[in-house]
């Protein structure tokens, strides 16, 4: 026996839910916290035409439908709000719970 206690090993469990826990975290903190850890997001699928091989006609075109799929990508991402519904419910809980230990205190 080597002398560590199980209970110092985190368990498989454990390791799972660490990213899970630390996303709820995030939530938890608001839109600050949850930037924070972004490092992707879906994004409008717009094409963006490639020019390089293009004359006239088809080359303003491609220009113009380049710079309408850039103003749309721009308009998605200012309309994008964040609501931390998960806070939300975590606090609306945690007063079920104070209610909940004040009835039972008065009961008493």
């Amino acid at each position: 026996m080597d002398g560590k206690s199980i209970l110092l090993k985190p368990g498989n469990d454990f390791l799972q839910q660490q990213e899970k826990r630390r996303e709820v975290k995030a939530c938890l903190g608001g839109k600050a916290e949850v930037l924070k850890i972004i490092n992707c997001l879906p994004i409008p699928q717009y094409e963006t035409y490639s020019t390089h091989h293009l004359k006239g006609y088809a080359l303003r075109q491609a220009e113009a439908c380049n710079e309408i799929n850039t103003k749309r990508a721009r308009a998605y991402w200012a309309r994008g709000r964040f609501f931390a519904a998960t806070a939300r419910t975590f606090e609306s809980l945690g007063g079920m719970v104070y209610w909940l230990i004040c009835q039972a205190m008065r009961a008493a």
